[in-house]
């Protein structure tokens, strides 16, 4: 009973395949003509795609996705590569697609200070000082504001 179904869907595999061979050549050749090598070299800084999952959030938006600086170390394949945690030293091995070049020169340096100048007398502008600027403080509106009046027997 078998080998009776077993040859009709042979025969149905084979034409199949060869009805399909023609537009699957032309899906390939289309793939392979945008395909980029790989745009990664060792001692390279990168980012490593890590969603972690929200285990103290609620809210998915604040996670974060990218993990890093990581410093390439070695290719294991064309797409599978060895990273190294820049201040923890941890190893992992990623494929090329979870990863986003660094942009920053070095990952070590901290952001650069944000300097204000100021003349140090009103009539004198050729003397600057340089202050770094601090982070702006969050002020609050000045306006006041009146209850509603159906809350004025609440209060």
């Amino acid at each position: 009973m078998l080998r009776l179904f077993a040859t009709p869907c042979a025969k149905h595999t084979t034409e199949s395949e060869s009805q399909h061979s023609p537009l699957r050549k032309h899906k390939k050749t289309y793939f392979d003509k945008y395909v980029k090598g790989s745009p990664f070299a060792g001692g390279q800084f990168v980012w490593l795609y890590w969603p972690r999952p929200p285990v103290r959030q609620k809210k998915k938006k604040l996670t974060q996705l990218w993990t890093g600086p990581w410093k390439i170390k070695q290719f294991k394949s064309p797409i599978v590569v060895e990273i190294q945690h820049t201040h923890t030293h941890k190893y992992q091995t990623v494929h090329v697609d979870r990863l986003t070049p660094c942009t920053s020169q070095s990952p070590d340096t901290p952001a650069p200070v944000i300097t204000q100048q100021t003349p140090t007398n009103k009539n004198d502008t050729t003397a600057l000082t340089t202050t770094p600027l601090s982070s702006p403080t969050l002020r609050r509106s000045s306006r006041h504001r009146n209850p509603p009046t159906y809350l004025s027997s609440y209060a």
